[in-house]
C-alpha cells in the first residue's frame, strides 16, 4: 500500500466516524424539535448559535472553517426541526 493509499484510508476511517456522530447530532435535534413543539419555542435560537460557535476550540488556522462547517451543521439541524 502507498503512502498515499494509507493517508486516504486515514481520512476514509475519519469521515466514517465524522458520518456516525453527524448522524447522532441529527437524531437528538429531532428529539429536541419534539420538546420544542411541547414548549412552544421557536426553532430559531440566535444566542445557542453564538454559543456553540464562541465554543469551537480549534487550531486557530483551521477556525474559520470549522466555523463555516458548524454553520452548515446548526442549518441542516434547523431544517429538520422545521419538517
Amino acid at each position: 500500500m502507498s503512502e498515499l493509499d494509507i493517508l486516504r484510508k486515514k481520512i476514509d476511517d475519519i469521515d466514517h466516524e465524522i458520518v456516525k456522530l453527524l448522524e447522532k447530532r441529527m437524531d437528538i435535534s429531532k428529539e429536541i424539535k419534539t420538546v420544542k413543539i411541547h414548549k412552544n419555542i421557536s426553532v430559531l435560537d440566535s444566542n445557542r448559535e453564538k454559543e456553540i460557535l464562541d465554543r469551537i476550540f480549534c487550531n486557530e488556522k483551521y477556525a474559520q472553517g470549522i466555523a463555516e462547517i458548524y454553520k452548515v451543521i446548526m442549518n441542516v439541524s434547523k431544517d429538520l426541526q422545521k419538517k
